[in-house]
């Protein structure tokens, strides 16, 4: 099954010769269940799963954001960039004509998430009603994004209209080599059109990439824009220097090399945040730490060395050195100190030796790896299936006592029991 599937339609006469001669019934499905073009039409009173549209439109949007789909990420909780929503919402495609919300989001080098959203566009008696989410591998997706495109520059070849824009987009990206395409692939990580840069700006962003660690240099530049680049490399590479000459507790590598050690070849099939809950427990088997609180130690053995200084982006909330725990983090109290520092030693813990590592707010493998492995190492999940019992439903007030004993927030023991399939968690007002 496509995920795109249409039928050519003859609409008559229109102002535009590209959308009326490329004007199709379009499906949207991600599976036979779930169409992203579901909707009610309230002037005909009528559900249908399919919206006529030029997919000449549809096609433009796709060449014009193909690099941003494939590489740029969102946050979990800053503001999304300017323009950010434009080059992942298929909904912007439209220019008069009305597509569903269907957003597409990068999951690593090898996923892409795609989820819909009911909306209601403005002046249209069309209401989208449909809302799921599925990960489809890249290959799949972008074979899918080529084969649209490419039928709709042969239809238009058969009728001898021209798309000027479309065809010279299209031949662009197809003939890009690959140094090319690392540039295109380092100015969408920035939010930037790789095809619309002055040179200046271009020679720029090829020695920024070329001079970054590759370990790290793509989370730099999701955490950076055009005008902070500079500041943002020049802070990375400072606090990482500065964390790599400061000492943290020397039981650290040979935890570490025993937790990797342990790994088996199921890891490697594992998601990330299922690495890094595995990673944490297996830090507390090694270290023979029983009881739920871990204690994250300023002095001793296992002593994290840390520093604090607010980085130039909101997105950076730390970075990590090559070969210790120690840490360059943001300014945080409490809960929160004792949480970076645990996303710390999970990016410690999980990254291969030798590397460096960023904290920030991105929705990446890496990040996600190190959130799962703090809020399992702080808020064990069979400790909490302990203390919750055989029961459906938790009240906030309990979440918030055991949050206490653990010194961790609420939504982490929150997650940790929803996540888990602990319970499910109500508040007062529920």
């Amino acid at each position: 099954m496509s995920l795109f599937e249409y039928d050519w339609i003859d609409a008559g006469p229109y102002p535009d010769p590209v959308s009326e001669h490329t004007m199709a019934r379009l499906w949207i499905r991600l599976d036979e269940d779930d169409a992203a073009t579901y909707l009610y039409d309230r002037y005909k009173k009528r559900y249908a799963e399919s919206i006529v549209v030029p997919l000449a439109q549809l096609a433009e949007w796709i060449t014009t954001n193909w690099f941003h789909v494939w590489h740029e990420v969102d946050t979990i909780s800053e503001k999304p960039r300017a323009g950010f929503a434009s080059r992942h919402d298929l909904s912007y495609a439209g220019s008069g004509f009305v597509f569903p919300r269907v957003i597409f989001d990068p999951v690593g080098q090898d996923n892409i998430h795609v989820r819909t959203r009911s909306w209601t566009p403005k002046h249209s008696p069309i209401e989208f009603l449909s809302e799921f989410e599925h990960t489809m591998t890249r290959d799949r997706l972008e074979e899918e994004f080529r084969s649209l495109i490419n039928d709709v520059l042969e239809r238009l070849q058969r009728k001898g209209v021209p798309c000027e824009f479309l065809e010279s987009e299209w031949q662009a990206i197809e003939s890009l080599d690959p140094e090319e395409y690392e540039f295109c692939q380092a100015t969408a990580l920035l939010g930037l059109d790789p095809f619309n840069l002055d040179s200046e700006t271009a020679e720029h962003i090829v020695a920024i990439w070329n001079e970054a660690d590759p370990s790290i240099r793509d989370e730099m530049m999701l955490c950076a824009d055009k005008d902070s680049l500079d500041e943002v490399h020049s802070w990375i590479n400072s606090s990482i220097e500065f964390a790599n000459e400061s000492a943290s507790g020397a039981a650290w590598p040979e935890v570490r090399d025993t937790v990797r050690n342990r790994r088996t070849d199921s890891n490697m099939h594992m998601q990330p945040w299922q690495n890094g809950y595995e990673d944490a427990r297996a830090v507390r088997s090694v270290l023979g730490m029983r009881l739920a609180h871990f204690p994250l130690e300023e002095s001793g053995s296992l002593a994290i060395w840390n520093q604090e200084q607010e980085p130039p982006s909101p997105r950076i909330e730390g970075c990590v050195a090559n070969d210790s725990p120690s840490c360059i983090v943001v300014n945080k109290h409490g809960a929160g100190k004792r949480f970076i520092l645990a996303r710390a030693l999970g990016a410690y813990i999980g990254r291969e030796q030798g590397e460096s590592a960023i904290l920030n707010k991105l929705r990446t493998p890496q990040q996600a790896r190190s959130r799962a492995f703090a809020a399992e190492l702080l808020a064990p999940s069979e400790w909490l299936r302990d203390k919750v019992g055989d029961v459906q439903y938790v009240d906030s007030d309990t979440v918030d006592e055991l949050a206490t004993e653990l010194e961790v927030s609420s939504p982490i023991v929150q997650h940790q029991i929803e996540n888990h399939g602990i319970a499910k968690v109500y508040g007062a007002g529920w």
